[in-house]
């Protein structure tokens, strides 16, 4: 009994990494897509610099967010024991 109960929450252990690494994953895609939108946008702000600093500082800033939340996710993901 004492073994299956270790088996149970080696699995569990295993499934909770499992699912902050999947949830860091999908961070760092959204961050992907944030670079290439914050990218398109700083092409626009150069061509009109007068033009839109609070959008391209809100898709840069929320960007580094994303990037932030996918490490602080994979952190999360080693530090369960």
């Amino acid at each position: 009994m004492n073994r299956l109960r270790d088996l149970g929450a080696r699995g569990y252990r295993q499934a909770r990494r499992l699912g902050h690494t999947l949830i860091a994953f999908t961070f760092f895609v959204m961050a992907a897509v944030g670079v290439i939108v914050s990218l398109e946008e700083w092409m626009l702000h150069r061509q009109a610099p007068s033009e839109d600093w609070l959008r391209l500082s809100v898709f840069g800033g929320f960007t580094v967010f994303l990037i932030i939340m996918g490490l602080l996710s994979l952190l999360k993901a080693r530090s369960i024991r």
